[in-house]
């Protein structure tokens, strides 16, 4: 019907306006990652580490923020990405696109 997919739309807007507020609901990171890969995969054709380059997947990929938190980062969707949980805490409060390790 296209009353749900109209309602699907909206609910997904919503749930985005309400993360970039920081309005943070248990279970939100699944959905999250689910929403950050398909724009990746749209825009990328793939779907990678943002840190290191190499393939990532939905269940083992930490949100990392491209301009860190701690830097003035924020919740938007266009500041989060996918990445591998070392690279994440590797990389830390670094405003770099890639870990140390990465070389």
């Amino acid at each position: 019907c296209l009353c749900d997919a109209i309602t699907g739309m909206e609910t997904e807007q919503d749930f985005l306006k309400a993360i970039a507020r920081g309005k943070h609901r248990e279970g939100a990171g699944a959905r999250l990652k689910k929403i950050i890969a398909r724009r990746e995969i749209a825009q990328f054709g793939r779907l990678c580490c943002y840190c290191c380059g190499r393939a990532v997947t939905i269940g083992g990929a930490n949100i990392e923020h491209i301009k860190p938190q701690a830097t003035g980062g924020t919740w938007e969707i266009g500041n989060l990405a996918l990445s591998h949980p070392p690279c994440n805490v590797e990389r830390g409060h670094e405003h770099t696109a890639r870990a140390p390790h990465a070389g």
